[in-house]
């Protein structure tokens, strides 16, 4: 999340004191507690009851350029979206076997893609 303090706030030295706890040590720690399926920013207070080690996810560096992304129009996500949206609730409704709306997912997905890339 980011925090910001906006221009017109009436008190804006209580809304630097809540910027400045969001930042803080103690925060950190709290959250750690409070929220243990998340990846946290700061792994200081990270704590795995199940002994698994965690450092190796916060090793990774995401390249959208060598997983191909950047390749993929910006036009093609939207409809993506909504296409797989609505497949999704139909599954969640009880009106599609998962199966096959992942697989109809997969193949108008395609499609989709193959449409975007021709027009580019």
């Amino acid at each position: 999340m980011i925090f910001s303090i906006p221009s017109k706030v009436t008190n804006t030295k209580a809304a630097w004191k809540f910027i400045q706890y969001i930042h803080s040590d103690e925060h950190a720690k709290a959250i750690s507690r409070a929220s243990k399926n998340l990846m946290h920013v700061r792994t200081k207070y990270i704590q795995n009851d199940e002994g698994r080690h965690m450092e190796a996810f916060y090793k990774l560096k995401w390249n959208p350029v060598s997983t191909g992304y950047s390749k993929i129009p910006s036009e093609f996500w939207p409809k993506f979206r909504d296409m797989a949206a609505l497949e999704i609730s139909q599954v969640l409704e009880g009106n599609n076997r998962t199966e096959e709306a992942l697989k109809r997912i997969e193949d108008q997905g395609n499609e989709l893609i193959r449409l975007e890339l021709q027009k580019n």
